[in-house]
């Protein structure tokens, strides 16, 4: 789950509870939403903002302080720090889960991350020496390729993202701290609106000012008042997105340092009996299906759908039947992921549909008046089928989301894939291109 995600834990309403919430928050991909953390009953907790940063200006004090802490950062060639995620949720109880990042980079492509959670599951590595990358998770196996030239290639990068389990740089802000211009980037990739001073506060014994800053994700940020800026909190409020105001992320950096790394705290040594691997969305994964794990549905019959679509229509599976290739995907609007692939995948499909290729958007237990405001904010015209009780979607033996599914015109499911990936564009022309000819699905 998770997304740059592909903007992870942004962008949806849960329907789970907060324990399987917890258990799921940490160490999952990011370009997939599993539907194991929903509610059986589908329940959906209503939630408001953590912070409220809507005016369309920018304090000159808060803008001041920003400017000093990019200039900083933007000078700084070396960074050392632990990064201490924690995530809440307040219901009955307060429940938590805390994961620690211990993270090494020199400018401009050297980065060491060693990720130490809460959940067994963790303990995956990061360790780029500028020439190579290996990424390293132990529940599956450790990749080896070519460094990225930069930072953001890597955190932008689909293996980068399985490995360490959340859109790691995009919430926290890593990503445009490691920038050559962080304030810039932040304006950049984010569109800043707003920033407000908010006052001096004190964290850990460090005198701070607390910063709230305003765009497509606002965030509160709490930075040193020293000759050294550093950045000391980062909590990224999920308001304009999640309807939940029981949930809180906060990113604390300890252990803050400039000084200088050696050749050595970039080194790679793989763990006794891990896997060498070529891609961990080949390997065995519970959360990620490839062609290396067939999917059950896989030159099966198609199971029936009989659904509304939005606009008061009808999805009849079987009247496309020995006439159309026909296109599933089952999203909901609160998936990262899905929102990704949703615009791809209408494009491209629109794209063959005088080839007599049919699309429709499947959507899981989401009241129509929800999915038509995101339709319109995002300019999508497609047809999208209600499955109001996921009971479709259990058919299709949906696990995670987004699911794409691609139906013959004999009613054979040719194609099932899970998650969203950077190649969606060209693998899925490809895959019709070859069921519309007859062909073997690449």
């Amino acid at each position: 789950m998770s997304a740059t995600i592909s903007e992870l834990l942004i962008g949806f309403n849960f329907t789970m509870n907060a324990k399987t919430f917890l258990a799921l928050s940490v160490g999952i991909s990011s370009i997939i939403c599993p539907l194991s953390a929903f509610s059986a009953t589908g329940e959906q907790t209503t939630v408001s903002a953590k912070a409220d940063v809507s005016t369309a200006s920018i304090d000159a004090k808060a803008e001041q302080i920003l400017k000093k802490m990019s200039d900083f950062y933007g000078g700084m060639k070396t960074f050392k720090t632990v990064m201490v995620y924690t995530i809440s949720v307040q219901k009955e109880k307060k429940e938590s889960r805390t994961t620690n990042f211990k993270i090494l980079a020199e400018k401009p492509n050297k980065l060491a991350i060693a990720i130490n959670g809460d959940d067994k599951s963790n303990g995956g590595v990061v360790a780029m020496d500028g020439k190579n990358r290996y990424l390293y998770t132990p529940r599956a196996g450790y990749i080896k390729g070519d460094a990225t030239s930069n930072f953001t290639g890597s955190f932008k990068d689909r293996e980068f993202a399985f490995t360490t389990g959340f859109n790691f740089g995009g919430q926290s802000l890593l990503e445009a701290l490691l920038a050559d211009a962080p304030y810039q980037f932040i304006q950049r990739t984010f569109n800043i609106t707003s920033a407000k001073y908010v006052g001096a506060e004190k964290i850990d014994g460090f005198d701070v000012d607390h910063i709230q800053v305003g765009s497509k994700l606002d965030w509160d940020i709490w930075i040193d008042r020293g000759s050294k800026p550093w950045v000391r909190r980062v909590s990224p409020s999920l308001g304009k997105m999640v309807d939940d105001s029981s949930l809180t992320l906060v990113f604390n950096y300890t252990d803050l340092s400039d000084g200088k790394l050696s050749s050595d705290d970039f080194k790679f040594t793989a763990p006794k009996d891990a896997k060498l691997l070529t891609t961990f969305f080949s390997a065995p994964n519970p959360t990620v299906r490839s062609h290396d794990q067939p999917h059950a549905l896989l030159n099966q019959p198609a199971p029936p759908i009989t659904l509304d679509t939005i606009g008061g229509g009808k999805l009849d599976l079987a009247s496309y039947k020995s006439k159309n290739v026909v296109v599933l995907d089952f999203w909901a609007t609160w998936c990262p992921p899905c929102r990704q692939a949703l615009p791809i995948l209408a494009e491209v499909t629109k794209n063959y549909e005088s080839k007599g290729v049919k699309f429709f958007a499947v959507d899981l237990r989401e009241e129509p008046g929800k999915i038509e405001a995101f339709l319109k904010s995002e300019g999508l015209l497609i047809n999208v089928a209600l499955d109001k009780d996921g009971a479709v979607a259990k058919s299709y033996q949906v696990e995670g989301i987004p699911q794409s599914v691609i139906i013959g015109t004999d009613g054979v499911v040719k194609v099932v894939h899970v998650g969203f990936g950077t190649d969606l564009k060209t693998r899925l022309a490809s895959e019709l291109d070859a069921i519309l000819s007859d062909k073997p699905v690449p």
